[in-house]
């Protein structure tokens, strides 16, 4: 008699209360008065990665989402072990009307904390030997991470060691 299956109340997770820039505070959305700017944020990532093994390729500006819940951020491609990958980093909505000062400080703020992120993975690797970070978001197929294969399909991608022709190792894509 080992009747031990758990059900969810709710099917789906919640989802998060972003809050706008305008009302950000250092316990949650650390780095809102930051006197730093994009391009030094865009460095200290950089470094983070660099302590995982990663490489930024690119950092590729733009926005999440539409309307009033806009959010200006970026996709950030990188390598890793030969393998290219992708993560996205959105900053906070505005309230008030965007300016250039202001769109500015919500793309460092973004930054900034993407790279206490990838910091915080170094610890990780320490306490549990094996963990590969970076992993989840390499590109499975160029387009796709391997994260977004998995939501997608629900099943974790087929990768490929490449292949032997006549007696030479050639990748496949």
């Amino acid at each position: 008699m080992n009747d031990f299956t758990f059900t969810p109340t709710q099917a789906e997770r919640p989802e998060l209360d972003i809050p706008y820039f305008e009302d950000a505070r250092a316990d949650y959305a650390p780095y809102y008065a930051s006197s730093k700017n994009v391009m030094t944020a865009k460095s200290e990532l950089a470094q983070a990665l660099a302590l995982l093994g990663g490489i930024i390729i690119a950092f590729q500006e733009g926005k999440f989402g539409t309307g009033r819940k806009a959010r200006h951020g970026y996709q950030i491609y990188y390598e890793y072990n030969g393998a290219k990958g992708r993560f996205a980093v959105a900053g906070l909505p505005m309230r008030a009307a965007e300016t250039e000062r202001k769109v500015e400080q919500v793309r460092t703020q973004a930054l900034l904390n993407a790279a206490d992120w990838w910091r915080s993975t170094i610890t990780q690797q320490v306490f549990s030997p094996g963990t590969d970070p970076l992993m989840m978001n390499l590109l499975v197929d160029g387009e796709r991470t391997v994260v977004e294969y998995m939501r997608e399909t629900g099943s974790f991608p087929r990768l490929s060691a490449g292949d032997v022709v006549d007696g030479e190792f050639e990748e496949t894509r």
